[in-house]
């Protein structure tokens, strides 16, 4: 049986594990998707419509916390995502 500053711990990393698989928060992923699209964008991209793009993506991203993102992003740029996942 846990102790009291073991059961204390427990609690602290529940909250913890809890609060990283909340959503967003939602402008940080706005930020996220705006960096993204800025850097593969054919051209330089005026803040209003690198807006309007970010929005746009938020939707199919915005129920997942916004850690996610960032490192989705980094495996993406160290060339660790090399091919979408089969269909199922």
């Amino acid at each position: 049986m846990p102790t009291g500053p073991q059961r204390t711990a427990i609690a602290r990393r529940i909250v913890d594990l809890q609060a990283a698989i909340e959503s967003g928060p939602v402008e940080e992923t706005i930020g996220v998707l705006s960096d993204l699209i800025q850097e593969y964008a054919p051209s330089r991209l005026d803040d209003r419509t690198v807006s309007n793009k970010a929005e746009a993506y938020l939707d199919a991203v915005e129920d997942l916390p916004a850690w996610t993102m960032r490192a989705a992003v980094r495996r993406w740029r160290r060339g660790e995502v090399s091919r979408p996942c089969p269909s199922a």
